[in-house]
C-alpha cells in the first residue's frame, strides 16, 4: 500500500515530508552536476607546417597559457628560423645542447600555425695565398 501524504496521520505526514525534501535534494544536486559538466575549458590546437623537423611529440590541444615545446635536432653549421603565427621565436638557450635545440611558447588564446624554416650558416671560404 502506497501512503497518501494527505493522510491525518502525523507520522505519516512527517514521512511525506522526508520524501519530498529528498527528491528535491537529489532534483538539485543533479541540475548541479549537470552544469559542471557544462563549464569545459576551451583548448587550442597547434599546426606545424612541416613537422618533419620536431622530434618530439606534441599533444593535440593546449590550453592557453600553457608552455609548448618543440625539439628540434640540433645539427652543426645549421640553424632553424621558428614562427608562431608569424612571430619568430627564440631557441631556449638554457635547455638547447649540442643534440637538440628547444623553442617554448605560450599557448594563446587562439588555434596557432608554426611554420619552421632550416638555414646554413654560410661559412666563408678563406682566400688562398
Amino acid at each position: 500500500m502506497i501512503p497518501n501524504c494527505s493522510s491525518e496521520n502525523v507520522n505519516l505526514t512527517k514521512v511525506c515530508d522526508c520524501i519530498k525534501k529528498f527528491i528535491a535534494l537529489v532534483l538539485a544536486l543533479v541540475c548541479v552536476f549537470s552544469l559542471i559538466g557544462c563549464v569545459t575549458e576551451t583548448k587550442y590546437k597547434v599546426e606545424i607546417a612541416d613537422t618533419s623537423y620536431v622530434v618530439n611529440k606534441l599533444k593535440k590541444t593546449y590550453s592557453p597559457g600553457e608552455e609548448v615545446t618543440l625539439k628540434l635536432e640540433t645539427i652543426t653549421e645549421h640553424y632553424y628560423i621558428v614562427s608562431v603565427n608569424g612571430v619568430k621565436i627564440g631557441n631556449d638557450k638554457v635547455s638547447s645542447d649540442l643534440a637538440f635545440t628547444y623553442y617554448t611558447f605560450t599557448m594563446p588564446d587562439e588555434d596557432v600555425l608554426v611554420e619552421i624554416e632550416d638555414r646554413w650558416v654560410e661559412i666563408p671560404v678563406a682566400p688562398q695565398q
